[in-house]
């Protein structure tokens, strides 16, 4: 139940911003596609680290400035 209700409450996500995705639209619907996210999964996998502790380049956080609390390998 803690998680449900964490993910109940969490705060809203953030829109990527236009200039870190690139968009295609087919057939089959809207494909994003966001540079640097394999290299992402990668290092997340080897530092067992979320995407946020690793400080990804379209985070809000990453757009003010690091902070003490990343990873940074």
């Amino acid at each position: 139940m803690h998680v449900l209700e964490r993910v109940r409450t969490a705060p809203d996500p953030v829109e990527l911003p236009s200039h870190m995705q690139r968009v295609y639209r087919t057939s089959e619907g809207v494909r994003r596609i966001i540079p640097g996210v394999d290299d992402l999964i990668h290092r997340s996998a080897e530092h067992l680290a979320l995407f946020s502790e690793l400080d990804p380049a379209w985070s809000p956080t990453s757009r003010t400035g690091p902070t003490d609390t990343k990873v940074h390998p």
